[in-house]
């Protein structure tokens, strides 16, 4: 299903809010970046998105599981829909320590 996902659709503007969100984290340290054309360029490198790196396996998987085991109940959408929060709050963390 993921790779039906990832092959049926463009996610042009989930990878420019990704770079974006790290160039604007950057700044708060002071570190020079630049989003061009989705590619995040900083002092000593270049960082460029593949679909494979977006985590939708990654955020298919938890909540599938979490959907599967918890039922169909509210709590189990809030902690479906925070937890995808956490995992895209990770990616913009892994994307600015990179």
């Amino acid at each position: 299903m993921g790779y039906f996902i990832l092959g049926c659709f463009e996610f042009t503007p989930w990878v420019n809010f990704l770079f974006n969100s790290s160039h604007e984290i950057l700044s708060w340290f002071n570190i020079d970046s630049v989003v061009e054309s989705q590619v995040l360029i900083g002092d000593k490198g270049s960082l460029s998105m593949l679909k494979s790196c977006l985590g939708l396996n990654t955020m298919l998987l938890f909540a599938s599981l979490v959907f599967i085991m918890g039922g169909n109940n509210r709590a189990g959408w809030i902690y479906i829909v925070s937890g995808l929060l956490i995992l895209n709050i990770a990616n913009i963390i892994r994307l600015v320590l990179l």
